[in-house]
């Protein structure tokens, strides 16, 4: 006979409340997880109030974020997926310090790719940007390269492979929390066929594999600042990311009243002292003419398309098209230039040689070479004063600075020619000169330093003039050591001398010398240079004339060919390809000169001239 448990009414109601208040619980904590996914991105982005800016001024929109959770990072302008990346051009042995350089180009890549450079050699390049790490833990980073790498995470180094080295790893490992993380990959290339970069990681249910483009961003910056020269009305998007990788973005309008300015482009004429002006009639509003500097008379102050008379020759004038509109101005500023022309031969945007008697020097004229006809155009300023050797146009100050290769003199002096043809002692000297055979034959100007740069017929001496505000006096400085690359190659001697020197617009220099062979120069930091040999060019050509890159920024060669001592007064120019090293002679016109035309071995190009 079974036993009856009889259970109190009370302790029933007990139980019963018991057993209620669980399942309450339970469900709270299931409505917890369900709704967990729903609620945890709440970052709020607000790209602050709208704005009327006008042109020529700028503004600071400022963003600010709420919810989610601190800190947040800031992207104006797009998406934030990807890398940013900088690259530079330069010889390294090691990683150098990206701080101190002007990159070449910059840009957003999706991942680690190093050809976002475009350069097979001689460069470096960097990339920046965030990793979101979505577990917490410790996680391993390699890089494998080839040459030298380093990766580091919330500016620390964690991965060291730098140096010159043929293919290899290196890995470091870092404890992360969940969020965004900044990271930073640095590579270089000196020389190989083979140049590589991977990068990958390995962390909490990661197996080792490359970096994902899911997981990186350009997430932006820790300040919503961000100054801009608006020049037309548009809109402004600004993306927040909070430290768990969760996005929310906000648009800003900025209005610009009024046309934009355009006085059109630069114009130079030779002897000619009445210009055309092409300024674009404003679409909104009314422009205006002035003289910001020059001489000459503005014919017609409100017409786009003025005259301006009475620019003497031998100078520029500047002038600006002022556009008002809803209270709002929009200039613009051109150049005229009326350039001094002795005859009609002045053909501006010349090549200038230095000619005349080589055994004497009394005759040493300054005379424009079209780089593509060859053809010789008339005297540019008087007769030089002293024997003269390497020569450069200063672009900045507008003078020619040349240099005093007499026998019997030591140090070698620097002389400038201006605009008009007048010349000067600048006081300043190269070290060395005659009798110690550090004769200056190649010369030219870097767009970049602002420097005319000097090399000695010897290669021996490289060194770089920094004149003073006026042009004249100033400083000179060694540029030391030189290094050639590879260390097999052939250097720049009294054995393989003459040529000319010449630097493109990234400031990177190019040196022919007589017996074809090139080189480039990367002119350094520190005051030292290195040379890379490209290779012996196919240049049927005895001496080197004139370098020069034209203005379509193509390399062009002229010279002078001899029959055993005696010059013939003929100039072959050829253009040269810098990827292939192959040259193809453009002209090739007889001079109408003799001999007087043919000693003509150091150029200088302007393209204002």
């Amino acid at each position: 006979m079974k036993r009856k448990v009889h259970i109190p009414v009370l302790n029933r109601f007990t139980i019963f409340l018991n057993l209620f208040s669980s399942l309450i619980t339970i469900f709270f904590i299931l409505f917890s997880f369900i709704s967990k996914g729903n609620a945890q991105c709440t970052v709020v982005a607000n790209a602050g109030i709208d704005k009327t800016v006008c042109q020529g001024s700028n503004t600071t929109l400022t963003a600010t974020a709420s919810g989610g959770t601190a800190p947040y990072y800031y992207n104006w302008g797009g998406s934030s997926s990807g890398l940013n990346y900088a690259s530079y051009d330069g010889v390294w042995s090691t990683l150098p310090n990206f701080n101190s350089l002007t990159p070449e180009s910059t840009g957003f890549v999706n991942n680690f790719d190093i050809s976002a450079a475009d350069e097979d050699d001689y460069y470096a390049i960097k990339f920046w940007g965030y990793i979101n790490i979505s577990t917490a833990g410790t996680y391993t980073f390699y890089t494998n390269s080839n040459d030298g790498s380093k990766l580091l995470i919330d500016g620390t180094l964690v991965v060291n492979n730098d140096g010159l080295h043929l293919t290899q790893e290196r890995s470091g490992t870092k404890s992360l929390t969940v969020g965004l993380h900044y990271i930073e990959v640095q590579y270089f290339e000196r020389f190989s066929l083979f140049g590589s970069l991977s990068v990958k990681y390995a962390g909490p249910s990661i197996s080792k594999q490359n970096i994902p483009n899911s997981v990186l961003s350009t997430a932006g910056t820790l300040s919503g600042s961000n100054k801009i020269y608006p020049t037309t009305s548009g809109t402004y998007t600004v993306i927040v990311t909070d430290s768990k990788g969760c996005t929310a973005t906000d648009v800003v309008t900025v209005t610009v009243p009024g046309s934009t300015a355009n006085a059109g482009a630069d114009i130079y004429q030779c002897n000619t002292s009445t210009f055309t002006m092409g300024a674009t009639t404003p679409s909104v509003g009314s422009g205006t003419w002035s003289k910001l500097s020059g001489v000459g008379t503005i014919t017609s102050p409100t017409s786009p398309t003025t005259t301006v008379t009475g620019v003497t020759a031998g100078t520029t004038t500047s002038l600006i098209w002022t556009i008002t509109a809803s209270g709002c101005p929009a200039t613009d500023t051109v150049l005229i230039a009326n350039n001094l022309a002795t005859s009609p031969a002045c053909d501006c945007g010349n090549v200038f040689s230095i000619t005349g008697s080589t055994s004497t020097f009394v005759r040493d004229q300054i005379r424009p070479l079209n780089i593509v006809t060859g053809q010789f155009g008339a005297q540019f300023g008087s007769n030089l004063s002293v024997p003269t050797s390497a020569i450069s146009w200063d672009t900045l100050h507008k003078k020619m600075y040349y240099v005093n290769t007499a026998t019997s003199l030591l140090p070698t002096e620097i002389y400038a020619m201006n605009s008009l043809g007048a010349s000067t002692n600048t006081g300043a000297s190269l070290p060395g000169g005659f009798p110690t055979a550090e004769n200056y034959n190649r010369a030219g100007y870097n767009p970049i330093d602002q420097k005319s740069c000097f090399i000695s017929n010897n290669g021996t001496k490289w060194v770089a003039y920094q004149p003073n505000s006026d042009g004249l006096g100033g400083t000179v400085t060694n540029l030391s050591p030189v290094t050639y690359y590879p260390s097999t190659a052939p250097t720049i001697s009294s054995t393989n001398p003459g040529g000319d020197l010449v630097f493109d617009y990234k400031g990177n220099g190019y040196v022919i010398t007589n017996s074809g062979q090139f080189y480039k120069a990367f002119f350094n930091a520190n005051n030292s240079v290195s040379v890379v040999y490209l290779g012996k060019l196919n240049l049927p050509i005895t001496q080197i004339a004139a370098l020069a890159f034209g203005t379509d920024n193509k390399l062009y060669v002229s010279g002078v060919n001899y029959s055993g001592s005696t010059p013939i007064p003929q100039n072959d120019v050829y253009f040269i390809d810098l990827e292939t090293l192959v040259t193809t002679k453009v002209n090739s016109v007889p001079s109408s000169a003799t001999t007087d035309y043919t000693s003509c071995n150091y150029p200088f190009y302007d393209p204002q001239l």
